[in-house]
């Protein structure tokens, strides 16, 4: 038997189906300080646990029962409980969510570019002084609380090696992912990109480097483009400065996503797009990346990045805004050709297609509950 053991999080609807769904090898419990969870109540068959309740202590008697255990995401002092309550005898795997190492204060900065992350440096200090000269963080677990852990589960091998490399381990990397190419696209799949627009990041985080890529567009964008930026997701605080910023830089141009749209919605901004701007340094905005190549979008990432090296193994066509995002470039704002976007489907449906997901699912299954 298999324990799975996530925060209060909408992955955990995915474990569900992968793991739980038909299945008799796992039990799925989801941990948080709430008395109810709030965005994976959509599971049918987890168990919610308030941490540090009884039920909670109960969990931790129990951890030695299982053959394996696999933390979806490795976040806050409850987790850390949790793992150091794991007996060495029981197989640990974790399945990166990114921020338990890029999050770090130490780590994210390096990947900001340089309006980024002069921004972020004020605001940082701007909330020392606000906290009475005291440093407001996130707790992260530890690094060397990682060491009971054996396996990383992952679908980019880059991500497993940089984890390896800030943690100074040696964890086997186990390729994973939560869904397969057909839950990416959902309604989009015989789609493919009709308009002139210009997709920016995927979120309102630091990580994305909005003001860097709207610096660089601003006398690349014709009046007839729009540059269509989400930010409903992430920090309310960011998205005031990268507002201003855009209106400043892009004038009529830029269109922020301010508020949730219907998939419906969305996915109209996306197919109005012919190219796709994500700047992110560190892992992120993947099912955008993915759907972008998808629908024939030319997809434009940082070329110092995870995800322009894993796209790149692949064999994708995926093209680097230090380098290509510029006058020079003839194809600038133009779509992939037919061809070239075939080519990307192809790649994506062998690394992320459904037979292949679910194959790795059943592997990971029969490794940890032997």
């Amino acid at each position: 038997m298999i324990l799975h053991i996530s925060c209060d999080d909408q992955f955990v609807r995915y474990v569900d189906k992968q793991f739980m769904e038909g299945k008799t090898s796992s039990r799925l419990v989801v941990c948080d300080y709430s008395e109810t969870p709030r965005l994976a109540k959509h599971a049918p068959h987890m168990e919610y646990i308030r941490a540090y309740s009884d039920d909670f202590r109960q969990l931790l008697q129990s951890l030695g029962s299982y053959k394996g255990i696999i933390f979806h995401g490795l976040y806050g002092r409850w987790a850390e409980c949790v793992l150091d309550a794991v007996p060495d005898s029981v197989a640990v795997a974790w399945v990166i969510w990114d921020g338990e190492i890029f999050g770090r204060p130490e780590v994210c900065a390096a990947f900001y570019q340089p309006l980024t992350k002069w921004l972020w440096k004020i605001k940082n200090r701007y909330a020392y002084f606000r906290n009475g000269f005291r440093p407001k963080t996130m707790y992260f677990v530890p690094s060397e609380k990682f060491r009971k852990i054996k396996y990383c589960l992952c679908d980019m091998p880059q991500e497993a090696a940089y984890a390896n490399q800030y943690l100074k381990m040696s964890l086997e990397w186990v390729p994973y992912n939560y869904y397969s190419i057909n839950e990416t696209l959902r309604n989009l799949r015989d789609k493919h990109v009709v308009g002139t627009n210009i997709f920016l990041g995927n979120s309102c985080t630091y990580n994305n480097n909005h003001i860097d890529a709207m610096w660089k567009l601003r006398r690349l964008v014709a009046k007839n483009q729009k540059v269509i930026t989400p930010l409903s997701y992430g920090g309310t605080g960011l998205k005031k400065y990268i507002i201003k910023a855009g209106k400043s830089l892009l004038g009529q141009s830029f269109e922020p996503l301010i508020e949730y749209l219907s998939l419906e919605e969305y996915n109209a901004k996306m197919l109005s797009c012919s190219i796709m701007i994500q700047y992110l340094g560190s892992p992120g905005a993947q099912g955008n990346i993915i759907t972008g190549l998808w629908l024939g979008m030319r997809v434009y990432l940082n070329k110092c990045s995870i995800m322009y090296e894993f796209f790149k193994s692949l064999g994708a066509y995926v093209y680097s805004v230090e380098d290509d995002l510029n006058r020079k470039n003839p194809n600038l704002f133009q779509p992939m050709s037919a061809e070239e976007m075939e080519h990307n489907r192809k790649v994506l449906e062998g690394y992320f297609g459904e037979k292949i997901t679910n194959a790795r699912v059943e592997k990971i299954i029969s490794l940890l509950d032997k």
